[in-house]
């Protein structure tokens, strides 16, 4: 019987955890390109964000750079205005 409430408790904090562990993650993710991003090496591409209250416009440029096996090389460029308008 201890056994048995001792491995719930656990799966109860496991789970909790992994719950808070997902929060931090942020909220929604990066923008969905699905569609509209197709890599070529060598190319790149500026996108716009627009937050839904349509306040706050971010940019961002993304650039293919190189391919190997079941993936590509992309670098990411945003403009960051919390660090004195520079890039990141």
């Amino acid at each position: 019987m201890k056994v048995a409430v001792r491995s719930l408790i656990m799966l109860f904090v496991i789970f909790t955890f992994a719950q808070l562990a997902a929060a931090q993650m942020g909220m929604g993710g990066p923008p969905s390109l699905a569609g509209v991003f197709s890599p070529t090496v060598g190319s790149g591409a500026s996108y716009e964000t627009v937050r839904k209250e349509g306040a706050e416009k971010k940019t961002f440029d993304m650039y293919v750079v190189g391919k190997e096996a079941g993936g590509y090389w992309i670098e990411y460029a945003m403009q960051n205005p919390h660090m004195g308008g520079g890039s990141m």
